[in-house]
């Protein structure tokens, strides 16, 4: 069985890279949903959400973007 997977070179780039995803309709799983905020400060410890997505008739859905560098 085959399964594509999205594999990102530059984690400096990763979460821009998600976003052109996102707007694309390139992740099956979120293709219904729409960005409505980037970068949303969140709490009282200055931590921020990658992404809040929204779907017709259903709760707004967080997008976390992590990546790592391997040696």
């Amino acid at each position: 069985k085959q399964v594509d997977h999205l594999i990102c070179f530059n984690t400096a780039i990763a979460t821009n890279d998600v976003q052109e995803y996102l707007k694309a309709g390139a992740i099956a799983e979120l293709v219904d949903y729409h960005i409505i905020a980037a970068q949303v400060k969140n709490g009282q410890q200055n931590s921020r959400i990658d992404f809040i997505l929204t779907q017709k008739h259903k709760t707004n859905s967080y997008v976390e973007v992590k990546s790592v560098t391997i040696n």
